[in-house]
């Protein structure tokens, strides 16, 4: 038995069943006042649930059955298998009784779960069978007035194309609350590695009391020289270049997160990378990740080389390959993970006991895609961890800046060395800036991993798609060292978009939500087209290598609402692949 509303008010319209989804109700349309209103029929028990437009799906999360085992409410779709077509829905239905009709939507349900719940939102419900509701919409709960039945059947027909309509917006709105529920299990199992990790981010290097004021806001130092109490005796600063406090408060905030014990700022990213590499001398040999960061591989091809420092790109995914390209006068070892575009992991402890059989080389891990929060490198080996602080660690893409962090202390009195030496250090309200997003970073970093995997997810099994590369899906090839590795799963994604360069312009124009801009980690969301873009002075050759190719498009999936981001990649997607 089933509640429904029979009223002058109120008209059934409709009951079609959604087979198409992978949703855990089925949704109907219902005239009321002459107004179509949603409503939605439990998969498990049959329970009429009212559908709030203005809150999506999460409207209906307070019927019990969402909070049992949720793959006994609804059936999960996949790549091989995948879903039946609205034909063979049709088909079925035709192949059945109207008595039988409704029974397929028990199969999935919970024994034991009633099947008669209430109608929200109005008082005069009367009970109904299920088995008296037709599935083409025909209302047979008056046998002997056919007129009017006939009259519901043919409102359902004229309503057919805004139906069509609304049901596409339910199935977006179900889809999106299955994938964030997923999520929310997922992120209650991963937990930071340091469990202290926010109370170091709100308080390391910012006690008031370093302050005469005692200013719980550390203040911006904008002075670019320090008064001497006498000469050559300062009171730890003389001069902007050479140290300065607001520096000094985001070097040990940041060190702190690293479990490091010191820490240099420079002026971008790539003047980090650029002090590692000045601790080279003409004749050294670097080994590189071939899928790095674009601008940190235009760097190591055409401005190093020419001082005499040869570079051999590995694939790293194989600590094996590490191995084999190691010279004598190896130095360096430079590692992303993930990999910027294609998401690849490289095993930074397998590398670094590969790297210690041989003297000195420093082994240099880019953090920059997961953060400190989600992985923390020097515990695995590394000796040096570096960061485009311009991305996550920030987190408002309104400050360029990045940092060298090391338990090394003869590496750091190089660092500071050439940091002193070649002047490209922040100034001080960026130190600001950097100092204040790392304040929330475990609550951002938390949003993007789920919004992330909600993205992914969705993409996934989205038709336009041919691909999805993120480490947090269980279909990417390295997962399980992703969980190893890391205590959970950024916003970066990369997946290829069905077609070529035409269908990727497409979709890249098309967006609302996203924006087409390079960069990432910040709280809005970014795409970009790596081949034109990012990786656009990667030679041809070695980006088709890489599969860095027309259709390949990377994600920064930001903290907007998770269906808005879904919504509009599915419409851009479908407005480009035809």
């Amino acid at each position: 038995m089933l509640i429904l509303q029979q009223s002058p008010r109120v008209v059934l319209l409709s009951a079609d069943r959604f087979g198409k989804s992978s949703a855990w109700v089925n949704f109907m349309r219902v005239k009321v006042d002459g107004d179509l209103q949603p409503y939605a029929v439990c998969r498990s028990c049959n329970a009429i649930l009212k559908y709030e437009a203005r809150r999506g799906t999460g409207s209906l999360l307070r019927h019990r059955c969402f909070h049992l085992r949720r793959n006994t409410c609804y059936p999960r779709a996949t790549p091989d298998i995948g879903t039946p077509s609205q034909e063979s829905i049709r088909s079925e239905s035709r192949s059945r009784s109207p008595r039988n009709r409704y029974r397929t939507l028990r199969q999935s349900s919970v024994a034991g779960v009633p099947v008669i719940q209430q109608l929200y939102e109005y008082e005069d419900a009367v009970q109904i069978d299920a088995e008296d509701v037709d599935v083409a919409g025909r209302n047979k709960i008056n046998a002997g007035d056919d007129a009017e039945s006939e009259q519901c059947y043919l409102s359902t027909k004229r309503d057919e194309g805004n139906g069509r309509e609304e049901n596409e917006r339910f199935l977006a709105h179900t889809t999106r609350v299955r994938h964030l529920d997923d999520v929310t299990e997922l992120l209650e199992d991963m937990r930071p590695a340091d469990p202290h990790f926010a109370t170091k981010a709100i308080h390391e290097g910012q006690d008031p009391r370093q302050w005469t004021s005692g200013a719980v806001n550390p203040p911006i130092h904008l002075a670019t020289t320090f008064q001497q109490d006498s000469p050559g005796q300062d009171r730890g600063y003389c001069y902007g270049r050479s140290g300065n406090p607001s520096r000094t408060c985001l070097e040990k905030c940041l060190a702190s997160l690293e479990n490091a014990k010191y820490c240099c700022c420079f002026a971008s990213g790539l003047a980090a990378t650029t002090c590692v590499a000045l601790m080279l001398k003409t004749g050294d040999h670097i080994v590189s990740v071939n899928d790095v960061y674009g601008g940190t591989s235009r760097f190591l091809r055409r401005v190093i080389s020419e001082m005499g420092i040869e570079t051999t790109f590995v694939d790293a995914t194989d600590p094996e390959n590490v191995k084999k390209s190691l010279r004598p006068n190896t130095k360096l070892v430079w590692m992303e993970t993930p990999t910027n575009p294609t998401m690849q992991l490289v095993d930074i402890q397998a590398v670094a006991n590969i790297v210690k059989q041989q003297k000195d080389i420093i082994y240099v891990v880019d953090n920059t895609f997961m953060s400190s929060y989600f992985q923390q490198p020097l515990s695995f080996g590394a000796d040096v961890v570096m960061h485009s602080l311009t991305k996550y660690m920030n987190g408002h893409s309104d400050s360029i800046m990045g940092c060298l962090c090391t338990s090394n202390e003869e590496l750091f009195n190089r660092m500071k060395f050439l940091q002193n030496s070649f002047g490209a250090v922040p100034s001080p309200f960026e130190c600001f800036l950097v100092n204040r997003g790392l304040k929330t970073l475990h609550l951002r970093m938390r949003e993007h991993m789920k919004n992330g995997l909600a993205v992914a997810r969705f993409l996934e099994n989205h038709p336009c798609v041919e691909k999805v590369i993120y480490p947090g899906l269980p279909s990417h090839p390295q997962h399980k060292l992703a969980r190893r590795q890391c205590s959970g799963f950024s916003g970066m994604m990369s997946f290829y978009i069905r077609g070529g360069l035409a269908e990727t312009n497409t979709f890249l124009k098309k967006l609302k939500v996203f924006i087409l801009a390079e960069s990432l980690g910040g709280f809005e969301s970014l795409a970009e087209h790596p081949a034109v873009m990012t990786h656009a002075s990667v030679p041809e050759d070695h980006r088709n290598k890489l599969g860095i190719s027309d259709n390949l498009i990377r994600l920064s999936v930001g903290l907007e609402d998770a269906g808005d981001l879904v919504n509009d990649l599915d419409q851009a997607l479908r407005a480009a692949v035809v």
